[in-house]
């Protein structure tokens, strides 16, 4: 078909398959006929098992996850991270795609990780969340508050799991848990690297203001229900 005239023979080229073709006049000479490509490959173990190889090494497995979470994604859930969560979370932002886009991209060492994620556990102005669709860790999300009643918002995705809609049910899920926790109301800051357009899409999305490197949303506490008693 035109949609495998290129994925095709750059997979041949690659190891990943052996191309062949249903009829001789439709395609370039150097492609077997189907007929005898298979003759070929069940006549050799080594071959398929080669071809084995090389296709596994150009996946992750996680097709069929993807797909659940992209279905799954309004699922999601946040719970308080802890110290359990210390190698999970010094992964995921310490993975390149996370350091393009964070305001330090060096590597962070696993001991001043860990420093780190003691303080803000501790602390009573930081808010760290982990989220969670069914038992899958898929992200994190952390609010700094500042000495103006804002809130600096900060969150990333596991790294292998990018482009699959759930950026907005984290920050949305992360918003609802802050209301939760905060006494009075305030702004949610986000500051947003030059060209992160990913990141811009996303808070615009979600309803901030401004733009693109500096983005406002107003916040404010979750409402005490009435109380009627005499």
């Amino acid at each position: 078909a035109d949609n495998q005239a290129v994925v095709v023979p750059a997979l041949d080229r690659m190891g990943a398959l052996c191309a062949a073709r249903l009829d001789e006049a439709a395609a370039p000479d150097d492609l077997p006929a189907l007929s005898n490509a298979l003759a070929c490959l069940l006549n050799d173990t080594a071959a398929r098992q080669s071809l084995g190889e090389h296709a596994a090494a150009l996946v992750d497995g996680r097709g069929a996850q993807r797909v659940a979470l992209r279905l799954l994604g309004d699922r999601l859930r946040l719970r308080p991270a802890t110290m359990a969560d210390a190698t999970r979370l010094h992964d995921w932002r310490n993975h390149p795609a996370t350091r393009a886009v964070s305001g330090n991209a060096e590597a962070i060492d696993f001991s001043a990780h860990q420093a780190w994620l003691q303080r803000v556990i501790a602390a009573d102005n930081r808010c760290l969340w982990v989220a969670e669709v069914g038992a899958l860790q898929v992200g994190s999300i952390r609010f700094d508050q500042a000495d103006n009643r804002d809130w600096e918002v900060s969150l990333y995705l596991d790294p292998d799991l990018h482009s699959l809609g759930l950026g907005p049910h984290l920050l949305l899920a992360g918003e609802q848990a802050l209301r939760g926790q905060i006494q009075a109301s305030g702004q949610l800051v986000a500051q947003v690297l030059p060209g992160n357009t990913a990141s811009q899409r996303l808070f615009e999305a979600c309803g901030y203001d401004g733009g693109p490197q500096r983005y406002l949303k107003a916040i404010a506490p979750v409402p005490t229900p009435f109380d009627n008693t005499p």
